[in-house]
């Protein structure tokens, strides 16, 4: 049988149809089985001879070197389906290892020739892989426990740049996952540890703004993604399933290691702040999946200090502000009913310098909760800090009342911690063992923490709508909007009283209208359109006369007010005002 083995740096996942991605062939040879292999008639061979004739020679043998620490993938492909290999517990996991080297399990594959899934030569099938696969041989291999020395170097060569130390970020996303009983446990683990890995290797690719910079610059690379299934109780609370489904809960153990150029909490944040879109993002069918894990909180606060310089923090101040924040905040900003929070990240946004004398501000009363008072302070400085941490529900919490409350409660130990940086702030020791000084850390030598407050601001929508849905949507609105001024404006016109002042009234000719100009004469003044009353005593009814107005009759003292139609063409209303001058701040009507 033809026998083939390719290798790559770095793990098989998502590459196994993809020949690009294994750039080195280590074997490419023919295996045959000796003559009286199966024939028992002849006597069996032993057990040494049928081992023999599996062996690949070492002739046949490509060399591949491995450096410590690093994760290379093996693809073994045999053109006839006699391959041995036993069913595994979880992609990832270590079956078989010593001091100097680990084997994890892997996928078993169905087809031949390998990287042929879909491709039109092979008829267009796709490939079939089963996982988890333990791989079932011998890997004979050499260990150099120690590097030859490098030679001495030459004037004018330049030495490569070393690396820079590695660190690991392990995060976990559990799920509970809702299925048919036919579904086995194994095939959900797989599942699921497929789609979680694809997922965050597109991530990587470019469609995580802060995973894809990590990648670029701080050499982040995916080690393992594991699948388990663990207990309801990890989890908090029971998953109930409608009938005839089942409910599994599976935690995906997810493995990165990036340079120390990066910190772990930076990453962590990153791996988990998509993680309860987890299940919208994976495709895998026949599953309804609920995410339950661990998830980030981020709040933004507003503390104010007093007692600083007259000038806002340099760079090194606002680290060590940070630095000190982020410590005191993992120590004291805890939860009374979930203990599971963990404060990864604290970053100054913003700082304003206020040095009015006047300046105000409220603080809370550390003796008697719940209780204001104020104080008066000259100078102030209020620096806006975001804040990150992660924890897992039930229940869930109320991150920025979290960190408002921690602060306000033990400022003074706070503004202690500000004034004296441990060792490790101030840069460690000289060669005397004293404490090496930092720079601008005297800006905190009499600093008082007044307040910290949680600023809220408003959350962003945005309305997304497709092509043909949204112009239908708006056509709707507009018609809707058409609809509702129509019917405001008939009602506005058809009221009783502003039709009869407009069209004509039916009734009685005598009826009063409140449209109705109205001309007022005191005490001898002029007359006019309109009237002020001033006079602190009020006027009585002998001293104001409301006279009527026609173009007919003139102005009459003995008749009742009455409003004549002809009076005006359009309103009601008298084109002229008697000898007074055109009319001044006419009353509308109603």
């Amino acid at each position: 049988m033809e026998v083939l083995v390719y290798a790559r740096l770095g793990s098989w996942f998502s590459h196994q149809n993809d020949a690009d991605a294994w750039p080195y062939k280590l074997v490419d040879t023919v295996l045959r089985k000796p003559d009286g292999f199966r024939d028992s008639s002849t006597g069996a061979l032993p057990v040494s001879a049928k081992l023999g004739s599996a062996r690949i020679p070492r002739s046949a043998f490509k060399p591949l070197s491995m450096k410590a620490g690093e994760t290379w993938s093996i693809y073994v492909c045999t053109s006839v389906a006699d391959f041995r290999y036993t069913l595994g517990t979880s992609i990832g996991k270590t079956f078989a290892s010593n001091s100097e080297l680990k084997i994890m399990e892997g996928a078993g594959a169905a087809d031949w020739p390998p990287f042929g899934g879909g491709d039109a030569s092979t008829g267009g099938i796709e490939y079939t892989f089963y996982a988890p696969r333990v791989f079932n041989g011998r890997l004979r291999y050499d260990y150099v426990d120690e590097c030859p020395s490098e030679a001495p170097s030459v004037p004018g060569e330049t030495s490569a740049p070393t690396a820079s130390p590695r660190s690991v970020t392990r995060v976990s996303y559990t799920f509970y996952i809702e299925h048919s009983p036919d579904i086995l446990a194994q095939q959900i683990k797989y599942d699921m540890s497929f789609g979680v890995r694809k997922i965050l290797e597109e991530f990587v690719g470019g469609k995580d703004e802060l995973l894809s910079g990590y990648a670029s610059f701080h050499d982040l690379e995916i080690d393992s993604v594991l699948a388990n299934v663990v207990l309801p109780s990890q989890i908090g609370y029971l998953c109930i399933p409608t009938p005839p489904q089942l409910c599994t809960p599976v935690s995906i153990d997810v493995t990165v290691s990036h340079s120390n150029t990066v910190s772990v909490e930076d990453v962590t944040y990153s791996l988990l702040r998509h993680s309860t879109n987890l299940p919208n993002l994976i495709k895998a069918e026949g599953y309804t999946a609920e995410y339950v894990g661990e998830r980030t909180v981020e709040t933004d606060s507003r503390i104010t200090l007093s007692g600083v310089p007259d000038r806002l923090m340099g760079e090194s101040e606002q680290e060590y502000f940070a630095k000190v924040a982020q410590r005191f905040l993992a120590q004291n900003a805890r939860d009374s009913e979930n203990d599971s929070l963990t404060i990864l990240s604290v970053t100054v946004n913003d700082q304003e310098f206020t040095n009015s004398v006047q300046y105000q501000i409220g603080i809370r009363d550390n003796a008697v909760r719940g209780r204001e008072r104020r104080r008066r302070l000259e100078k102030a400085t209020n620096i806006d800090i975001k804040v990150k941490g992660k924890f897992t529900p039930p229940p869930q919490i109320d991150f920025g009342s979290i960190v408002e409350d921690s602060i306000n409660r033990d400022s003074r130990k706070l503004q202690e911690e500000l004034k004296k940086p441990s060792l490790a702030d101030r840069g460690g020791t000289n060669v005397l063992g004293e404490a090496s000084p930092v720079g601008g850390l005297g800006y905190f030598e009499e600093v008082v923490v007044e307040e910290a407050k949680e600023l809220k601001r408003p959350p962003l929508v945005t309305v997304v709508m497709d092509d043909t849905g949204g112009s239908a949507l708006l056509n709707y609105a507009a018609m809707g909007c058409g609809g509702l001024i129509a019917a405001l404006a008939a009602a506005f016109f058809l009221r009783p009283r502003r039709r009869r002042a407009m069209f004509g009234g039916k009734g009685n000719a005598d009826e009063f209208q409140y449209t109705q100009p109205l001309n007022v004469e005191s005490g001898g003044g002029g007359v006019g359109d309109s009237f002020a009353l001033s006079n602190s005593g009020g006027l009585s009814d002998s001293d104001i006369k409301i006279k009527q107005k026609s173009m007919r009759g003139g102005w009459s003292d003995n008749e009742p007010a009455r409003y004549d139609p002809r009076a005006s063409t359009r309103s009601g209303h008298s084109g002229r005002s008697g000898n007074s001058g055109p009319s001044r701040g006419s009353r509308p009507g109603y």
